[in-house]
């Protein structure tokens, strides 16, 4: 196991509910401390990606970033993302949100 996956229900009110933070807080502690990687799913908006990015999640998914695709299309993004210069960012079909997240890693 390398890593530990955040369900969503804990990411949907992380905003609003002290305790919903508080619990991933936790897991992402125990991930941590375990040496894992730790990721949320069910990302949908900046707020919850802020919030998360400050209790430690090393890695998110969900809508914020795309909306789920098929084969080929992930295929031909991997593939534009793979030929761009690292000045160039991401290709410009991504949402600015992914754009921003990828460029920033």
């Amino acid at each position: 196991m390398h890593t530990l996956k955040i369900d969503r229900m804990f990411v949907c009110d992380i905003v609003e509910r002290k305790r919903d933070a508080t619990i991933v807080r936790a897991i992402v502690d125990l991930g941590h401390g375990l040496g894992l990687h730790v990721t949320a799913e069910g990302v949908e908006t900046e707020e919850q990606w802020r919030a998360l990015r400050e209790l430690g999640v090393d890695s998110m998914q969900g809508f914020l970033f795309a909306r789920p695709v098929g084969a080929d299309q992930m295929r031909s993004l991997l593939a534009a993302r793979g030929t761009a210069g690292a000045d160039d960012g991401p290709p410009s079909n991504w949402s600015s949100t992914m754009a921003a997240l990828l460029h920033s890693a």
